[in-house]
C-alpha cells in the first residue's frame, strides 16, 4: 500500500487566503492536500501571497509528485506561482518552483530529486506575480510506488543547454536571483523558456514519443553537478538536485551539453577581450603565458580524464558520463549529445578596428570599446573545434563500449554550422558579445552571465542542429522540418 502523510485539506476560501500553518505528525496511507483549491478573487496588493504554510511529508524510496488529485493522475494550476521550499531528513535543502504566467494547467510533475526517503519539512508558497486576480486548483504531494512508466526527456548540461544568453525576462522562476556587484545583473541556474531545449520537448511531446519533461541544465555546470548536488546559487535560495537524478529506465530521450566549464571556457575567452585603457588584458591571449593558452592545454583531458569528485571511479572522461548516462536511461532511448558553436565570424573584413595585434571587432554592449583581435577570434575558433573534436570522439568511444549491449546509443550534433554568418562580429550575431550591465555614477559596466552565449535566434540554430536525431515515434509529421513544431 502507498504511505504517506495525512493532512487535513486546507479550505481557500477568498475570506482566509493566506493561512501560516504547520501540519501535525506524519501518518501513512493518506496522500496529502497541500490546498483544497483557492476560489478566484482580485489581488489586493502586488505580489501578493495568498498561501503559505509549512507542513511535513514522508517520502517513500519511489517517485513523489505534485498532482491536481489524491490518485497523482491530475493537472493542476496556480495562478500565478507556486514555490516549495523541502528540508530533507539530513538538512539539506532544495528549492522547487513554477510559475505558471499565461501558461495551461500541467500535468503532474515528478518531485523525486527535491526529496529524500523519510520525513521532509515541505514549505509551499503560492504567490501572484502578474494579474488582477488570483486563484489555483487543488495541489496534492502524493507518494507513488513505483517509478513513472511515463516516457521521459531530460534536458541535462551547462549554460548552453540552459538557454543562458536569453532576456532576463525569459528566466524561469527560482533560476534566476539579482546578482550583486552587477547592477541590473542576474545570477543563477538561468533556465530560459526560449531555450533550445523546450524545441525539443515541443516536438517530442507532439509526436507522442515522451509525456513528460524535465529541463535541468544549470548555467555553470560542471560534470561533477550530474552526479552530485549543486550548491553554487545556494545563497539566493537555489539548490540544485544531482541532474542525473532526474534520469530514470522510463527516459527515452537526453540532450546533453557538457565539458565546457571544465576546461574553463569562460575564463578563456575573458582573457581574450582587451581593453587596454582599462586595465583588461591586452590582445594575443593565444601567446604561451597567457592564463587563455594555459586553460586551452586542458582540453585533451576531456578524453584522458578529468576530475569528477562525486563519481565513483576517478579521472573521468566524456565517454565514461556518456556511458553512465545511457545506463540509467531506457534500453530504447536516445542521448543527443551538443557540440559547441565557433563564436567568432571568420572574415578579417568584419574586424574594422586597427590594434597592435592588428585587425579587431567591438564586442562590447552599451558601446564600450572592448575588443577581441582576429587572430586571437581564429585562435578562439580553433578551441572550439578542439573541443568539438573531443566530444565527437568519446561519442564513438562511448557507443564502443557498448557495442553489443542493450543500453541506449549516443548521437553528437554539431552545432556550429548553423550560425555560419551570424556569428559574434558579424554585424548580424545570434550569439551575444560581451554583455554590460548598467553603469553608474559610482560604478563602470559589469560583465552578464550572458556573455558569449546565443540569443533567441541562436536557441533555434541550436534546436535545428540536433532535430533531426530525435526519434519521431513513427510520426514523421512531427520533426524539424515541419512547422508543427515551431
Amino acid at each position: 500500500m502507498k504511505a504517506t502523510i495525512a493532512l487535513a485539506v486546507l479550505a481557500c476560501a477568498a475570506a482566509s487566503l493566506s493561512v501560516p500553518a504547520t501540519a501535525g505528525a506524519a501518518t501513512p496511507d493518506t496522500p496529502t492536500s497541500i490546498t483544497g483549491g483557492v476560489a478566484q478573487r482580485a489581488v489586493s496588493s502586488p505580489k501578493e501571497v495568498f498561501l503559505d504554510r509549512t507542513f511535513d511529508f514522508t517520502a517513500l524510496s519511489g517517485p513523489v509528485l505534485l498532482a491536481g488529485n489524491a490518485e497523482g493522475t491530475a493537472q493542476f494550476f496556480v495562478d500565478d506561482e507556486i514555490s516549495l521550499t523541502i528540508t530533507r531528513p539530513n538538512g539539506s535543502i532544495a528549492t522547487f518552483a513554477k510559475n505558471f504566467e499565461f501558461q495551461p494547467p500541467t500535468d503532474p510533475i515528478d518531485i523525486s530529486a527535491y526529496v529524500d526517503p523519510g520525513v521532509n519539512s515541505v514549505h509551499v508558497i503560492l504567490r501572484d506575480t502578474f494579474g488582477d486576480v488570483l486563484s489555483a486548483s487543488p495541489i496534492w504531494m502524493v507518494n507513488k510506488d513505483s517509478v513513472s512508466p511515463e516516457p521521459g526527456y531530460v534536458a541535462l548540461g551547462d549554460s548552453f543547454a540552459s538557454g543562458e544568453g536569453a532576456n532576463d525576462k525569459h528566466f524561469e522562476l527560482g533560476t534566476s536571483f539579482p546578482e550583486p556587484g552587477v547592477p541590473g545583473g542576474t545570477t543563477g541556474c538561468h533556465r530560459s523558456s526560449t531555450a533550445w531545449s523546450h524545441l525539443v520537448a515541443d516536438q517530442a511531446l507532439k509526436s507522442g514519443l515522451v509525456t513528460k519533461v524535465d529541463h535541468v541544465a544549470c548555467s555553470g555546470a560542471v560534470a561533477d553537478d550530474l552526479y552530485a548536488e549543486n550548491f553554487d546559487y545556494q545563497q539566493y535560495g537555489e539548490k540544485e538536485p544531482a541532474q542525473l537524478d532526474f534520469v530514470r529506465k522510463s527516459t527515452v530521450l537526453v540532450t546533453l551539453s557538457m565539458g565546457g566549464n571544465d576546461v574553463g571556457f569562460a575564463d578563456i575567452l575573458k582573457d581574450c577581450v582587451a581593453r587596454p585603457r582599462a586595465g583588461l588584458p591586452r590582445w594575443g591571449c593565444r601567446k604561451p603565458g597567457r592564463q587563455a593558452n594555459t586553460l586551452a592545454s586542458k582540453i585533451p583531458t576531456l578524453t584522458t580524464g578529468f576530475p569528477v569528485p562525486h563519481r565513483s571511479v576517478d579521472p573521468t572522461s566524456l565517454a565514461d558520463i556518456y556511458t553512465d548516462i545511457l545506463k540509467k536511461m531506457s534500453p530504447n532511448g536516445t542521448l543527443i549529445v551538443a557540440g559547441y558553436p565557433r563564436l567568432f565570424a571568420e572574415s578579417r573584413n568584419l574586424y574594422a578596428e586597427w590594434t597592435l595585434d592588428g585587425a579587431a571587432c567591438r564586442v562590447g554592449s552599451r558601446g564600450f570599446d572592448l575588443t577581441v583581435s582576429h587572430r586571437d577570434a581564429m585562435w578562439l575558433n580553433g578551441i572550439a573545434d578542439q573541443a568539438n573534436e573531443a566530444i565527437r570522439k568519446n561519442v564513438i568511444a562511448a557507443n564502443g563500449l557498448l557495442q553489443g549491449t542493450p543500453a541506449a546509443r549516443i548521437k553528437y550534433l554539431p552545432s556550429s554550422g548553423n550560425f555560419t554568418s551570424h556569428r559574434v562580429c558579424s554585424g548580424s550575431s545570434w550569439i551575444n558579445g560581451v554583455e554590460l550591465s548598467s553603469p553608474s555614477r559610482i560604478q563602470l559596466p559589469v560583465e552578464k552571465k550572458q556573455s558569449f552565449h546565443p540569443k533567441k535566434q541562436g536557441q533555434t540554430a541550436y534546436y535545428k542542429a540536433v532535430c533531426g536525431a530525435i526519434p519521431t515515434n513513427g510520426r514523421p509529421e512531427y520533426t524539424c522540418a515541419s512547422k508543427q513544431v515551431h
